[in-house]
């Protein structure tokens, strides 16, 4: 049987497909999961996926969480335009004069008014 094998909307076969998310993440209802179950029995298919969605949930599960820090992230945008800033006052010594430089900096400040 494949996953396109079934008969009516979705079929038995179907049906169960769309459900191995819930079953990995043992969210399923009890009737779910027996109907599932019994199903699995005869799916190769089904327990192919379902062995791979177990997989992923146990890696994303394993992962170690996010630390969210809003000050050091602040910090180090902080600091990364404070070195534009450097490189905007440092002395051009470029064919042309320091216009593009001087539309950048006065575009800055208009924003910041």
């Amino acid at each position: 049987m494949t996953h396109s094998d079934h008969t009516g909307p979705l079929g038995a076969h179907g049906e169960c497909w769309n459900l191995l998310p819930w079953i990995a993440n043992e969210s399923a209802a009890a009737r779910d999961v027996a109907r599932v179950e019994a199903h699995l029995h005869s799916c190769r298919e089904c327990q192919e996926e379902l062995e791979f969605q177990r997989r992923l949930r146990n890696a994303i599960r394993s992962e170690e969480a996010v630390v969210l820090a809003p000050q050091t992230s602040l910090q180090k945008l902080m600091q990364r335009i404070d070195t534009v800033e450097d490189i905007d006052d440092a002395p051009y010594h470029g064919a042309s004069p320091r216009a593009g430089r001087a539309g950048c900096r006065s575009l800055r400040l208009s924003r910041a008014s």
